[in-house]
């Protein structure tokens, strides 16, 4: 049985469609989730799950003190086989999310020693603290495997060391799509969906397609604080990925900021017609707008 990781549970839908991919494409798997019933209403489907191992102070002392916990941790011993950090950024920029991933790494290596570890379409960035390259090749040269989802993920790595074999396959959730809809025969409508998560300027979206709908998108549930008051009762949160795909391949046109918005409206969508608002936030959106030349949404 496969134990699949990623930052499953936490109600960022990026996140959520990696799990939903990674479900599609395995069968005898449990997934690591901080939040089973989220995570499992997303996929719309049921399958086992496992809390997180404890990697923070209040989990370590329900580890040691709750029993429940304690034999569900205990039973992967027995059950798994290999371990898939299944994509994403894990290991992004702040020094609190490398060593998080760091510390799950460990209690994989050393609690279930007879599984192989996997990472697959991971995304690395590349500025970081000493302390953080340390972490990072730690982990990476003791993995059995290794993919990434851009090139320079796969330098980033390189320039720390790391000696394995190391495949370029693209974000898990874009093969994904591909596979799921090959045709792209979709019924497209007279729709923008947007996307911010921090405070951007959309008064030029509906300056420039009047007759279009305008749809906000929250791709986390913090994007809500950001949608502006423009959109009306236009806001969504989708709470299923039949949900992410409806309102994708009805859109004609597409604004956003976080990354797998812009995979989604770059595959429904299409570069031509997907944009991106304001700054890029992160290496990721970089990379990703910049291998499929997706350009900002200008006012003028």
């Amino acid at each position: 049985m496969k134990l699949l990781i990623g930052n499953f549970g936490a109600k960022n839908l990026g996140d959520e469609l990696i799990l939903f991919a990674a479900t599609a494409q395995n069968r005898d798997f449990v997934a690591m989730t901080a939040d089973e019933k989220f995570s499992r209403e997303f996929c719309e489907k049921e399958f086992s799950t496992v809390k997180f191992f404890p990697a923070g102070i209040f989990s370590a002392i329900k580890f040691l003190f709750s029993g429940a916990y304690f034999r569900e941790i205990l039973e992967l011993r027995e059950k798994i086989s290999a371990v898939v950090f299944c994509g994403g950024g894990l290991f992004s920029i702040k020094f609190r999310a490398v060593f998080l991933w760091f510390l799950i790494f460990l209690w994989c290596k050393f609690f279930l020693k007879n599984a192989e570890i996997f990472f697959e379409n991971q995304g690395v960035d590349q500025n970081f603290s000493g302390i953080s390259k340390k972490l990072i090749r730690f982990v990476f040269s003791r993995a059995d495997a290794i993919s990434v989802r851009d090139e320079r993920s796969k330098i980033a790595l390189q320039n720390l060391k790391i000696e394995k074999k190391i495949a370029v396959e693209n974000d898990r959730v874009e093969n994904f799509l591909r596979q799921k809809f090959p045709e792209k025969n979709f019924d497209k409508k007279k729709l923008v969906v947007c996307n911010a998560r921090e405070k951007a300027d959309f008064a030029p979206i509906f300056e420039k397609f009047p007759q279009h709908r305008k749809i906000f998108v929250a791709f986390e549930k913090r994007d809500l604080r950001v949608a502006p008051p423009i959109f009306g009762e236009e806001i969504f949160f989708p709470t299923t990925a039949a949900d992410i795909f409806r309102i994708f391949s009805a859109a004609e046109i597409a604004v956003g900021q976080r990354l797998h918005f812009l995979i989604c409206a770059e595959f429904f969508c299409g570069n031509q017609k997907t944009f991106f608002i304001e700054k890029k936030y992160s290496e990721k959106v970089v990379n990703f707008c910049a291998k499929k030349k997706i350009l900002q949404f200008f006012k003028n």
